[in-house]
Order: C-alpha cells, then structure tokens, then sequence
C-alpha cells in the first residue's frame, strides 16, 4: 500500500520482508541485503532446489557418451583412468 514511504535502505536488512524484497528487486538497496539474516535461508533454499537440476544437465553434456569418445581420441593424458573405454575388456571379465 504505501510503498513510496518504505525506507527501502533500512527495509532491505529486515529478514521479515523477504517476500516483499523478492517482489521488488529495483527497490532492494543490496549492499544491505547481503547483511539481512533471511537471505542465507533463501539462497540456500534456492540453490538446493536448483542443484540437482543443473548437475544432471551438466553430467549429460560432459559425459555424453560422443563427447568421452572424442575426449579419449584426442588422447588426454589420465583419462582412461576415469572411463573406461575398453567395452571387450570389460566382456572378458
């Protein structure tokens, strides 16, 4: 309701008004964000969320299978040590 008068400076370290902040990130004055005790609990919530997500979206773009077999025939150095590229081997056993 009366946004205009909201001391968006001092608002910015209330833990209580993370929701409001959230809605209105032009306003946040950030250097007092980064001391508000809220945002810790958010970040931590968010990139929680998000983990998950972006490490099966990595893991599937450094580990396509194209992707290791042309690793391997560039010859790095270590690499078969990791992956093991050697499918009879590993029939044999």
């Amino acid at each position: 309701e009366n946004f205009d008068k909201i001391d968006w400076h001092m608002f910015s370290l209330n833990p209580n008004a993370i929701h409001l902040l959230l809605k209105n990130p032009t306003k946040v004055y950030w250097a007092n964000l980064a001391s508000n005790p809220g945002v810790n609990e958010i970040n931590y919530k968010a990139i929680t969320k998000n983990q998950d997500i972006i490490r099966e979206d990595l893991m599937k773009a450094l580990f396509h299978p194209d992707k290791l077999t042309k690793i391997q025939e560039q010859g790095h150095e270590g690499f078969d040590d990791y992956y093991d590229f050697d499918e009879e081997k590993d029939e044999k056993m």
